[in-house]
């Protein structure tokens, strides 16, 4: 239940927002915001993999298993680091929105995974 509830609101936010048929099609999420706003843990999760790379800019992947997803978000200004453990709880400051990586204007781009498959919430809810 937890599951589709997150499909449900995450499904409701990016209806929300312009998409272009690229972003639908590669299901990346691309949301225009001022530089430097805060990026939050959306649940208790663990660090899976921080970096940088041409086309994501800074980047931070978090596993939230509690919920059967990980979240991948891109074109970070900076990381906060508080992975001592690797544990991240709900609402931990994770992240500031950033004009890195292969963007036009300052914001966070999302992927969003299911057993490790970059997956639509929009269409590919259970």
């Amino acid at each position: 239940m937890k599951k589709r509830v997150l499909f449900i609101l995450i499904a409701a936010f990016f209806l929300t927002n312009a998409f272009t048929e690229n972003d639908i099609a590669t299901n990346k999420y691309f949301f225009t915001m001022p530089e430097g706003t805060d990026v939050f843990a959306i649940s208790d999760g663990e660090l899976l993999s921080y970096g940088v790379s041409p086309e994501d800019g800074m980047y931070i992947e978090i596993d939230y298993s509690d919920i059967g997803m990980s979240v991948k978000y891109c074109n970070l200004k900076q990381f906060i680091y508080l992975f001592d453990n690797r544990l991240i709880k709900r609402g931990d400051l994770v992240g500031k929105t950033g004009w890195t990586g292969n963007i036009s204007e300052p914001g966070i781009t999302l992927y969003i995974s299911v057993n490790k498959a970059i997956v639509n919430p929009v269409i590919d809810h259970e």
